[in-house]
């Protein structure tokens, strides 16, 4: 994972995307990729420290509103909003983390906004890129788009602002996984903690714009790392 997240440091120049338009007819849910009902816990944390596991735990909880759910008929798109120290914690994987690594990353990391996508089948396995293939010709398709394509349909609206998907990763595993992964970062707008919506056109596999709303209420509530 540091070695993606340098090269973004690296790519951020020369990469970008930009699309209009937002609606979408499906419901919109919150927490667990499959549940129906908001359930947001907006429990004061924010001045709370937690230890690295305790923190990768509570960020990936839904009932915190930074990981989001959308399902398309056999389609589950899941959402994960990743505050710097998140990061951190996932690529140290470590109980512990010293306060002059933590500090060193938070530097590298400034100046951009990330989020992982992941869409993956909700029933059947094999590979997500295989699902319901008319022929060779689609597969390659498929890999074409969401290698190179599909950066140009996301984007993260911000208040006012439209921001541009500047980096853009896919983490594609091959032959054996229903799912795919995809780490995006933004640039940072007027106000990091503001409400942000991020807005998917997916053409891979024509199910429209989907979008995940991210409160900022729930933003701010994020809580600090504890470091040694």
């Amino acid at each position: 994972m540091r070695i993606i997240y340098l090269l973004f440091a690296i790519l951020i120049c020369i990469t970008g995307c930009s699309r209009g338009n937002a609606n979408t007819n499906s419901s919109f849910t919150t927490g667990d990729a499959n549940s129906d009902e908001p359930n947001i816990d907006r429990t004061p944390v924010a001045d709370e420290k937690f230890a690295p596991l305790s923190f990768v735990k509570w960020v990936e909880d839904g009932t915190h509103g930074l990981r989001k759910g959308r399902t398309f008929d056999n389609f589950i798109y899941t959402a994960q909003y990743k505050p710097w120290p998140y990061i951190i914690c996932e690529e140290q994987r470590k109980e512990e983390i010293p306060d002059s690594i933590a500090k060193k990353r938070l530097k590298e990391l400034n100046g951009m906004q990330y989020v992982d996508l992941k869409i993956e089948l909700k029933e059947g396995g094999g590979e997500l890129l295989k699902y319901k293939l008319q022929s060779p010709k689609e597969y390659e398709s498929r890999i074409n788009y969401f290698s190179f394509g599909m950066q140009k349909d996301i984007q993260l609206i911000e208040g006012g602002d439209t921001l541009p998907c500047l980096l853009f990763h896919f983490e594609r595993v091959y032959n054996v996984a229903p799912y795919a992964t995809f780490l995006l970062a933004f640039p940072l707008g007027k106000d990091t903690k503001a409400d942000k919506t991020l807005v998917f056109f997916d053409h891979g596999f024509n199910n429209g714009i989907i979008k995940f709303f991210f409160d900022g209420r729930d933003i701010k509530n994020v809580p600090q790392l504890e470091t040694l």
